[in-house]
């Protein structure tokens, strides 16, 4: 049970989104994608490729107790499972629905439910939209979705009526090493508070200012990522660009921003 995907959509598409009546916003998780199907007298989790995965026994316990066949969809945060649609309900598939009806249905299903168990919050006029995207924004979130609230769900698509806008952030680095495993890229190293360089992750150098510079060991470049993991690694840096105003002293692991897993 391969669950629907997200399209991308970049700052002035997100605008007009932001604008438009048509559309919803909730907060981009970047957990565990579950799919929860309670049938018979089993309780089978889905994972985002469609195969079966394991489920918390917090929320077996939960689920277990719902009566007849129903399909949820969220993600996973540790053992919290923050449920975004409802697919399925006794009555049958609810893929041919629109999102607004879903949404109301899901709501009034998930009550009672262990701590175990959220909603996703959504907004859906233009006031609640700015002020859950400027929340998400200071929490250091992934990023933000926005569905058609028309929509329907698409099993094993990526539908372009619900999108996702990944904040992303920069961070300036010095380059350590270059091609790596013989491949075209740069290592990039950070200073800790003890004056010694911290590897933080590679980027292809065939991007940014690597299209027209050869780049070298000591040079400071800015490259863009999504958040540091509790390792210190940068994860999806792209595009590096050189700059000449920073020294390599003046990289410090301070800047990072790491991944958050607060819920607005």
């Amino acid at each position: 049970m391969k669950p629907q995907l997200l399209s991308e959509v970049n700052k002035s598409g997100l605008d007009n989104l932001l604008a438009s009546d048509e559309f919803a916003l909730s907060q981009k998780l970047d957990g565990r994608r579950l799919v929860l199907e309670r049938s018979g007298l089993k309780v089978t989790g889905w994972a985002r490729s469609g195969l079966e995965t394991d489920v918390p026994k917090s929320l077996y316990e939960d689920f277990i107790k719902v009566r007849s066949n129903w399909v949820f969809d969220g993600e996973l945060i540790k053992n919290t499972y923050h449920v975004f649609d409802i697919i399925e309900y006794p009555g049958g598939s609810l893929t041919s629905v629109e999102w607004t009806e879903r949404q109301n249905l899901l709501n009034k299903v998930l009550t009672g439910f262990s701590d175990y168990v959220q909603i996703v919050r959504q907004a859906t006029s233009f006031e609640d939209k700015t002020s859950l995207y400027e929340d998400c924004v200071s929490a250091g979130a992934e990023g933000v979705v926005l569905c058609n609230i028309h929509s329907k769900y698409l099993f094993a698509t990526r539908s372009s009526r619900c999108l996702k806008y990944k904040f992303i952030k920069s961070i300036d680095c010095v380059i350590i090493d270059r091609n790596i495993d013989s491949k075209d890229n740069l290592v990039l190293g950070l200073y800790d508070d003890n004056g010694e360089i911290v590897d933080v992750g590679k980027v292809s150098a065939l991007t940014g200012d690597g299209k027209h510079h050869d780049f070298k060991v000591g040079e400071v470049v800015t490259v863009n990522y999504l958040y540091a993991t509790e390792s210190r690694r940068l994860y999806q840096p792209v595009k590096p660009k050189i700059r000449k105003d920073k020294e390599d002293i003046e990289c410090l692991t301070s800047q990072l921003i790491f991944k958050t897993e607060t819920i607005v």
